[in-house]
């Protein structure tokens, strides 16, 4: 999808009201204001939105305003919620001016616990956990999981080799369906809670952009005084 430049204002732009489910997921707001498609001018017209977006499995950058600050979203689906018509004027900035390829952004999912903690892990189904299942789950920190997987292969090792392919492959296929889940369970065990979608080129640049919408978030697996000392570092 190609983007179309604008300058570094646009008259208008369309504000999400109240986001129905998929909006809800993403972790939309009623307010939110979207300041780009790939890069390129958001025509105030939900309309032209929806026929702009209307290509299944091919989704698109789109960059949303909060209280001044941005961010972007992967989604190839216009309904996130009503939209309407806002004529303020909108400083494009980051976001808007130079073309975006959705094709280098990722979306990852975010969940943070009210003390500022929180955790990460792609939307997308992790390849790992279907090619070497306890390294995927080590570096997940789902210690419950690593331990039932060791067990099973600890039971079936007398089986002989025949078996243990059978039941490796058969252990690597649940995980690499059920690892988003397992993950997610795991994190709302321990408090955190679903804060929405990100969409970023690097991993880096994700912590980056959670600690701008948050200024109080913590990443869970670093110790606070470290991540005390990376946020005065500007890391």
């Amino acid at each position: 999808m190609s983007a179309t430049p604008f300058p570094e204002t646009q008259p208008a732009s369309l504000v999400l009201g109240r986001p129905n489910g998929l909006g809800q997921r993403f972790g939309l707001r009623e307010g939110d204001r979207l300041i780009s498609v790939n890069g390129g001018a958001v025509a105030p017209d939900p309309a032209a939105l929806t026929a702009r977006l209307n290509r299944p499995g091919l989704p698109a950058a789109l960059c949303f305003e909060r209280a001044g600050h941005r961010w972007f979203i992967l989604s190839d689906n216009a309904a996130l919620g009503a939209w309407r018509r806002d004529g303020t004027p909108v400083d494009l900035g980051e976001g808007g001016g130079a073309p975006i390829d959705p094709a280098t952004l990722r979306n990852w999912e975010v969940l943070r616990a009210p003390d500022g903690r929180y955790d990460i892990q792609p939307v997308t189904a992790p390849v790992m956990a279907l090619l070497v299942p306890p390294l995927w789950l080590a570096q997940m920190h789902l210690w419950g999981p690593l331990a039932i997987w060791a067990a099973l292969v600890l039971v079936g090792w007398p089986v002989g080799w025949p078996a243990m392919l059978a039941l490796h492959a058969i252990l690597s296929l649940y995980f690499w369906k059920a690892g988003a889940a397992l993950w997610r369970a795991d994190r709302l065990a321990r408090g955190l809670a679903p804060d929405g979608v990100i969409a970023t080129r690097t991993e880096r640049e994700l912590h980056r952009r959670i600690r701008s919408l948050h200024p109080e978030a913590r990443y869970l697996h670093v110790p606070p005084r470290l991540a005390a000392a990376a946020v005065v570092d500007g890391g």
